[in-house]
């Protein structure tokens, strides 16, 4: 059994009669509460002590967790903004680069325009130029003759496509004429 100093002064008040006793425990009761007051607002300092130290602590993780998130945020951002340049670059070399792309297909259609108009114009003079000579050798042909160079009787001939010369009837009012005295027609004395 434990011996405490409450339990030795409720002993002594017995002996002395209580009055005196009362007034010794009252004031012993007294500090004690005093006492026991002063330990229990120091404890609640302390606690309160505490807590605001687990806050501060806790604001200073959360400081350093946002600190680190802002940090991450930057680098992010600025690995974005290095991407966002590349891109831009490679944006403004594809422009480039498709500007004369297309230059050069205008230059190439501008040259195959008039590479076809030039053609288109070459093919209408040699068209010109197939039906001047078809024209020429109609005219010519009363003049040619089928048959040896030593035969003095006129043969007309027709020039094939392919180009070889076929024998036509000769015609009745033809053959009284000989080779060499048909005249060819000479438009400079007109």
């Amino acid at each position: 059994m434990e011996i405490t100093l409450e339990a030795i002064l409720s002993a002594i008040g017995l002996l002395t009669g209580g009055g005196f006793g009362t007034f010794f425990t009252w004031r012993w009761m007294r500090r004690k509460a005093q006492a026991e007051a002063q330990s229990a607002e120091a404890e609640a300092k302390q606690r309160e002590a505490e807590a605001e130290q687990a806050r501060i602590e806790a604001n200073k993780q959360f400081q350093e967790m946002y600190q680190k998130m802002f940090e991450d945020i930057k680098e992010n951002y600025e690995e974005k903004q290095g991407i966002i340049d590349e891109l831009r670059l490679d944006r403004d070399h594809y422009k480039t680069e498709a500007e004369e792309y297309r230059n050069q297909i205008d230059k190439l259609t501008r040259q195959f325009l008039d590479y076809k108009l030039e053609n288109e114009r070459n093919i209408l003079d040699m068209k010109r130029d197939i039906a001047r000579n078809g024209r020429m050798v109609e005219c010519m042909r009363p003049f040619m003759c089928g048959l040896a160079k030593e035969c003095r009787k006129f043969v007309p001939v027709t020039i094939s496509a392919n180009g070889e010369l076929e024998r036509t009837v000769r015609p009745k009012s033809m053959d009284g004429l000989q080779h060499g005295r048909i005249e060819p027609i000479n438009n400079d004395e007109l």
